[in-house]
């Protein structure tokens, strides 16, 4: 009987050390885990305390002059024109900006359309280029967007001039960023 009492009072003795603890346990983890995970930013090991958009490995440069539909081409760090630019997998562009370059005079104002190639029926955005300018006297358009414009992973981005008939030459450059998913 003095056993089981004893095994009793031991049990209890535990219960109320274990509530103890677990009342004064959150404040010292809390502390312990903020100093574990505290970033020292120094020269030799810098911290990276921008956005994403701004680092510049991820930033991207397009061109495409489309007559009716042409691919986006990545512009390279060297300034080339490449091959047409497909989304990698497991990742999302970004559209952060557009802009419209005319390259000779129009006969009416184009209506510009952001596409998949392979699915003309999808629009991520559309915009209309100014009329009645010439290459001499180009007015060029931009447009921002701060969140973005997200094309998902698999799609080879097009512009397109929707107006059958149209004889003027633009060029259209995009920049943005690759994010992961």
């Amino acid at each position: 009987m003095k056993f089981l009492q004893r095994t009793m009072m031991g049990f209890g003795g535990l219960a109320l050390t274990a509530v103890l603890i677990s009342l004064a346990v959150p404040q010292v983890a809390h502390g312990l885990v903020a100093a574990l995970v505290q970033v020292v930013n120094t020269a030799a090991a810098p911290a990276i305390t921008q956005d994403v958009s701004k680092l510049a490995s991820q930033n991207m440069s397009f061109l495409s002059s489309p007559n009716l539909t042409d691919t986006l081409h990545v512009r390279g760090k060297d300034g080339m024109i490449g091959s047409p630019f497909t989304v990698p997998a497991g990742q999302t562009l970004i559209i952060t900006s557009v802009n419209f370059f005319p390259n000779s005079a129009f006969n009416f104002a184009p209506d510009v359309i952001l596409r998949d190639f392979s699915n003309l029926s999808s629009q991520y955005g559309i915009w209309w280029a100014p009329a009645g300018v010439t290459a001499a006297g180009a007015v060029s358009s931009q447009f921002t967007y701060p969140v973005g414009i997200a094309i998902q992973a698999g799609i080879t981005p097009a512009v397109s001039v929707s107006q059958p008939g149209f004889s003027g030459s633009l060029e259209v450059e995009l920049h943005g960023y690759l994010t992961s998913n």
